[in-house]
């Protein structure tokens, strides 16, 4: 069976033996991370994966789920030295941490240079660095094979560049660099029946970068949110709407007392690009603008009728969100599709927004919460939501897949 898995590798204590870049000195930036950790069923165990230096003071990034049961956690670096990580921040919804290793002897950092994801395209060239199988500094050579892929790594990366380079366990935070050495890609899966055939997947710089400036800051992420839902704009929307020329994502709602609200944003809007980034997709818009955190100012061009408009708009909290037209419930939903793990196309039902308070807040439902079934009856589409609709003064047992957890909840 063909399975998507994350490149964290396990291993038994005693199988573990003890500025900017140019195109060929990014190696220097990407280094080895050892993990100690504590399993229930076989006691203390050790794992690796990869790392990427992004700071000339030692911080480091890495794929949160590396370092997640880590009771300790050692660095390599390019010349080999050891030192002892600490975590600066965790943003485990991006599947991105920091470290930080001090000063090492006679051995300055070497920060990569970070790039612009946006400019990738299919077919351009990439290369790939990191901790295969343990054997460190491993580079392999591919090229984009896609730019905007969905797959189900994380609840709040939707949009994942996809690579034919041969990675494999081990090569988990590591870099993926384009031909002028710099950092467009944090490697975080592959898709496979065991190891790589040439399917991976890394989390663009351009979501990765705000997210790491956000964990060296404060050690923490908030989620940006502008308060309003999109939708893909098909070819029969452009011909609809008379706008063949022009791509990104149509409004479709525009919530009240929003930041979109705010900006004068209004249904039926075409967002084309943020920060001078072009919009690709629902998913591609929404990681952005989470990734910005809140209480950040953006950039905005969209399409009204015929012309091209700019506005500036703030971010704000999820947690911030009105109580309005949100049903007795408080949930606005939206319909998505995931590549699941035996490569399958599953389609399901997303919650894009939970207002506070309400029903679905005091029942711990969340932002990007799947839900699966309503009272053992599954949901895949809203046609699914409508048939089985929620009826007044009545328990309701939801079933959720958060991130790889399933779980039930009540509602009322």
């Amino acid at each position: 069976m063909f399975f998507l898995r994350v490149f964290f590798t396990f291993l038994s204590l005693a199988s573990l033996a003890s500025s900017d870049n140019t195109p060929h000195d990014f190696m220097e930036s990407v280094v080895g991370v050892y993990v100690e950790y504590y399993d229930h069923n076989t006691g203390q165990n050790k794992a690796f994966g990869s790392g990427v230096i992004v700071s000339e003071d030692g911080y480091i990034v890495t794929n949160h789920h590396v370092i997640q049961q880590a009771m300790q956690i050692v660095v390599q670096t390019h010349e080999g030295q050891r030192a002892v990580a600490r975590v600066i921040g965790a943003a485990p919804e991006f599947d991105i941490s920091v470290l930080k290793i001090e000063p090492l002897p006679n051995q300055p950092f070497k920060p990569i240079s970070i790039g612009e994801s946006h400019h990738l395209h299919a077919g351009d060239s990439v290369t790939a660095i990191g901790n295969a199988f343990g054997f460190d500094q491993t580079l392999t050579h591919g090229v984009v094979s896609h730019i905007d892929r969905q797959v189900s790594l994380s609840s709040r990366v939707k949009s994942y560049i996809q690579v034919d380079a041969a990675v494999n366990p081990g090569n988990s935070g590591g870099a993926l660099v384009n031909k002028n050495g710099e950092l467009v890609g944090i490697v975080s899966g592959i898709f496979g029946p065991k190891f790589n055939i040439g399917i991976a997947f890394a989390i663009p710089a351009d979501i990765a970068t705000p997210v790491i400036k956000q964990l060296i800051n404060k050690g923490h992420v908030n989620p940006g949110w502008i308060g309003m839902a999109t939708q893909s704009l098909t070819p029969e929307i452009k011909d609809a709407l008379d706008i063949s020329n022009h791509d990104g994502v149509l409004v479709s709602e525009v919530y009240p007392g929003s930041p979109a609200e705010r900006a004068n944003l209004e249904a039926k809007d075409v967002i084309l690009a943020v920060n001078d980034i072009n919009i690709l997709s629902p998913q591609h818009f929404a990681s952005l603008i989470t990734a910005q955190g809140n209480q950040t100012l953006l950039s905005m061009s969209y399409l009204r009728g015929h012309k091209v408009f700019t506005t500036r708009i703030k971010t704000d909290s999820p947690h911030q969100r009105p109580n309005n037209s949100l049903g007795t419930w408080g949930l606005n939903l939206m319909e998505y599709q995931h590549m699941q793990l035996d490569g399958k196309v599953d389609q399901g039902i997303e919650v894009h927004q939970v207002s506070y308070p309400s029903s679905a807040a005091l029942s711990g439902i969340q932002t990007g919460d799947v839900i699966k079934s309503v009272d053992n009856i599954p949901i895949r589409s809203f046609n699914d939501i409508k048939q089985n609709a929620f009826q007044p003064n009545k328990t309701h047992l939801i079933e959720i897949q958060r991130q790889q957890q399933i779980f039930f909840v009540p509602i009322r």
